[in-house]
């Protein structure tokens, strides 16, 4: 393909494609190429990329933790974790996580009804955990670093016990 000094297809090139005559003789359709990381993450029921942003402009501080309870020692969790890596241009990343034991599960929930009403602060994290249910669905986020906000996917908020943070690596 020809290109002028600056790197860019010369126009008589894209006039000469658009003058031309297509027939259609087939049609494929192409599958994203995913990496090994992407696949790793979906086999242990993780996105790759979380969908939680790294930072949060806390402009008033949530004055009720109202955050959804959970039944860990029966219900099927996963934890997912995510960290923002220096390739990762500031994206949260899957780094670990799976289904986790019932003993774990009960862990969490004891720590996640603890769980205290969010101090104001700025939020910058670089390490996140997604607990999900049974069905895959997101149930709750914990920063596990900055201001250890948890949230829920009601909108609940509060703030992470160290326990919890411990629980959840």
């Amino acid at each position: 393909v020809p290109e002028d000094g600056c790197g860019r297809v010369t126009d008589r090139f894209n006039k000469a494609v658009d003058a031309a005559r297509w027939t259609k003789i087939g049609e494929r359709r192409d599958t994203p190429v995913r990496s090994d990381d992407e696949l790793r993450a979906e086999g242990l029921g993780c996105d790759y990329e979380s969908g939680d942003p790294a930072s949060i402009p806390l402009f008033f501080a949530p004055t009720s933790t109202g955050i959804a309870a959970i039944d860990g020692p029966t219900t099927r969790l996963t934890v997912c974790r995510y960290a923002v890596t220096p390739d990762s241009d500031g994206v949260l990343v899957f780094q670990s996580g799976g289904p986790v034991p019932p003993e774990t599960g009960a862990a969490l929930a004891r720590e996640l009804a603890a769980t205290e009403p969010a101090r104001r602060c700025p939020s910058e994290t670089t390490r996140t955990a997604t607990i999900r249910g049974e069905d895959g669905t997101d149930r709750l986020t914990v920063q596990l670093d900055g201001c250890r906000l948890v949230f829920d996917a009601t909108g609940g908020w509060g703030q992470a016990t160290p326990g919890l943070i411990d629980v959840l690596g």
